[in-house]
């Protein structure tokens, strides 16, 4: 624990935020996300993290079904110290997103049940991610942090322990 920047071994965030996907046109659009996550420094600055994350799309596939979002990160960050006891981590991760839509393909016409179970499956991903995270520490064990990344834009609380 001597060169660590954050001296504890665990941080828990929960973060609100905005995860991109498709919408019903098949433009980019972007939808409330809800995460919460773990970190672990297992080496001196140098974290593993999980993140667990939902939304819930009202009108996709249709305008009358929902679809649910799930999502899942793992990611390797490493901090660096900023100004004003802030932290600064870049991380490369892996992303799996995974939709539930079960009214979709309810239809009678084959075409159109086809054509939303497709919509449901586009919005499912497994990719390699990366991107920044900025933590402010606010008081003793508490901080302020931003997350932007080809995963997710998203703010919330982290407590260290």
């Amino acid at each position: 624990t001597g060169k660590r920047l954050i001296k504890t071994d665990n941080v828990i965030s929960v973060n609100i935020g905005q995860i991109t996907a498709q919408d019903i046109d098949g433009e980019t659009q972007g939808y409330f996300h809800t995460l919460g996550s773990w970190a672990y420094q297992f080496i001196d600055n140098l974290w593993v993290e999980g993140t667990f994350g939902f939304s819930q799309i009202n009108g996709y596939p249709a305008n009358d079904i929902g679809t649910k979002l799930t999502n899942i990160t793992i990611k390797a960050k490493y901090t660096f110290a900023a100004p004003f006891y802030s932290y600064v981590k870049p991380y490369f991760g892996y992303q799996v997103i995974s939709a539930d839509s079960p009214e979709a393909g309810a239809l009678q016409d084959p075409a159109a049940a086809e054509k939303e179970l497709q919509l449901v499956d586009d919005l499912q991903k497994n990719t390699i991610i990366f991107g920044v995270s900025v933590l402010k520490r606010l008081v003793p064990g508490w901080f302020i942090n931003v997350n932007l990344g080809t995963d997710i834009l998203s703010a919330g609380l982290s407590l260290e322990f």
